[in-house]
């Protein structure tokens, strides 16, 4: 006998996700779950509403519950609908697990047997060698105590760098100006459960101010699945981007990841790997490499419908392991990278790296925040970031080490 839901056989459902600022891990779920029990997938800005409809996350749909405690999920069976929803993509994922727990275990299902639940307890029953968890992550909440900068960074977790126009952050642009990194409270700072940069351009020191955020020093990982959500900003010479950096310089090479940058059109991202010289890499011959201009077209990303990453808020990751590193943008994978394509690869990308958050202006390969008006610098140049998470499993590989101190999970 087939498996129903309120009487409706499964194969008359599809799965309905969010186009935009989904996780990657959630969608991945998804799509087994869809292969697995043959549901069609939908977007919820691209197609209409079916009369039978499984609802994932924070969709435009009506019913859909949206959840303040991070920690909570639920799996919510009303009739011809289910909603599979929590209060962070952590939760909205292990709902999805629990869901398909739920398939296995019964042929006929009803409105009874709805359930809710907690991420932090239920997560406790899975497997780390095969389930990705976070084991680093910022929500940027408002918080208070010694540990918090007053810029209301978690000094735990971050550093904050920057100077007076002369710091190791920061470089000669357009016309003769410098551009730095603002350490101001009132121009990079928490605020709004976001981590906010407000770039600007101080004409007495000639010097154009971004924000540089970093986990160098408080954490450093290899090998795991990075993720944010974030607002980019759009217009000339405004240059963002989450990407991995190491200073270990031993051997012949070390690794730059760019998860995703934008050099000031808000409308594309460009995901990249920079392999750069270490200190034995002169005898060897070794210079710095990026992925090559073939493969430029297909690592660039335009934001899908005409719209602009400006927008709203969308999410940007890779998946990086030994062999890959697959880039993605609002949950869906767009580039991938296979290691081994080059000879130094393994060397390189298998060190570790840390999470750098970042806005620049005015750098020299980017184009002239000048050219903006008043009322671009106003509304269109900020940068906000609403979270960040690294999730890793326990497969013998992947490393995370906090404070100088390693630790193999």
């Amino acid at each position: 006998m087939p498996k129903t839901i309120n009487g409706a056989k499964l194969g008359t459902f599809a799965i309905t996700r969010p186009r935009f600022n989904s996780s990657f891990l959630t969608y991945q779920k998804i799509e087994q779950l869809a292969k697995r029990c043959g549901f069609r997938m939908l977007e919820d800005t691209v197609h209409k509403p079916r009369e039978y409809e499984i609802i994932v996350g924070n969709c435009q749909r009506e019913g859909v519950k949206k959840f303040d405690d991070r920690d909570a999920f639920e799996v919510r069976i009303e009739g011809k609908k289910v909603f599979i929803n929590g209060g962070s993509h952590p939760a909205t994922t292990i709902a999805i697990y629990e869901f398909q727990r739920i398939l296995r275990e019964k042929e006929e299902f009803t409105d009874a047997d709805s359930l809710t639940g907690s991420y932090a307890e239920t997560v406790k029953n899975y497997d780390d060698a095969t389930f990705y968890k976070p084991v680093f992550f910022d929500d940027f909440d408002d918080i208070e105590g010694d540990h918090v900068s007053p810029n209301g960074i978690d000094t735990t977790k971050w550093n904050l760098r920057g100077g007076d126009g002369h710091s190791s952050w920061s470089a000669e642009g357009h016309n003769g100006a410098r551009c730095d990194r603002s350490l101001d409270p009132n121009r990079v700072y928490v605020k709004d459960s976001c981590f906010q940069v407000h770039p600007y351009y101080d004409a007495e020191k000639n010097v154009h101010y971004g924000g540089f955020l970093e986990s160098n020093g408080k954490m450093k990982f290899t090998y795991g699945y990075v993720e944010i959500s974030a607002k980019i900003p759009h217009g000339d010479g405004f240059w963002t981007a989450l990407w991995l950096r190491c200073n270990d310089r031993s051997g012949r090479v070390r690794p730059e990841i760019d998860v995703n940058e934008c050099f000031g059109n808000g409308c594309g991202v460009n995901a990249n790997l920079h392999t750069w010289p270490g200190e034995e890499a002169e005898q060897y011959g070794i210079t710095h490499t990026q992925l090559n201009r073939q493969d430029y077209f297909e690592r660039l990303h335009w934001c899908p419908d005409d719209k602009s990453f400006h927008d709203d808020f969308h999410t940007f990751g890779v998946l990086w392991t030994h062999d890959v590193a697959w880039f993605t943008c609002d949950g869906v994978p767009y580039f991938k990278y296979t290691m081994g394509d080059k000879e130094t690869d393994f060397e390189c990308f298998g060190k570790r790296v840390w999470i750098v958050i970042s806005e620049a202006v005015g750098f020299h390969h980017v184009k002239d925040p000048l050219n903006n008006t008043p009322e671009q610098w106003e509304n269109d140049s900020a940068y906000y970031v609403d979270w960040c998470y690294l999730y890793q499993i326990k497969d013998g590989q992947q490393i995370i080490e906090f404070a100088e101190k390693e630790q193999n999970k």
